[in-house]
C-alpha cells in the first residue's frame, strides 16, 4: 500500500496553470495586452501574493472557442466600460 502511495505522489500532475508570459507567447501579443486579458474574466486566473496563474484549461477553453468570445478586444474592451 505504501509502495502505491508514494507512486502517486512522485508521478508528475501534468500542467494545469499557465504564466502571463505564456499566455503572451501563445496569442503572441504584447505584455501588456497578456495582462488585461488576464485580467477581463474571460477565463480563471489565480493570484498567489503577486503572481499571477492561468487555468490552463479554462483558458484552452477560451481559446478553443476564441470566435464564439467575439475576440480579444471584445474582451478586454468589455470590462473597461
Amino acid at each position: 500500500m505504501l509502495g502505491q502511495i508514494e507512486n502517486t505522489i512522485t508521478e508528475p500532475i501534468g500542467k494545469r496553470t499557465y504564466s502571463v508570459a505564456e499566455v503572451q507567447a501563445i496569442l503572441g501579443i504584447s505584455r501588456r495586452k497578456a495582462y488585461e486579458l488576464c485580467n477581463s474574466g474571460e477565463f480563471k486566473i489565480i493570484r498567489i501574493g503577486r503572481t499571477l496563474r492561468v487555468s490552463k484549461y479554462s483558458f484552452d477553453y477560451w481559446l478553443d472557442h476564441f470566435e464564439d468570445n467575439g475576440g480579444i478586444e471584445n474582451g478586454i474592451n468589455r470590462q473597461k466600460r
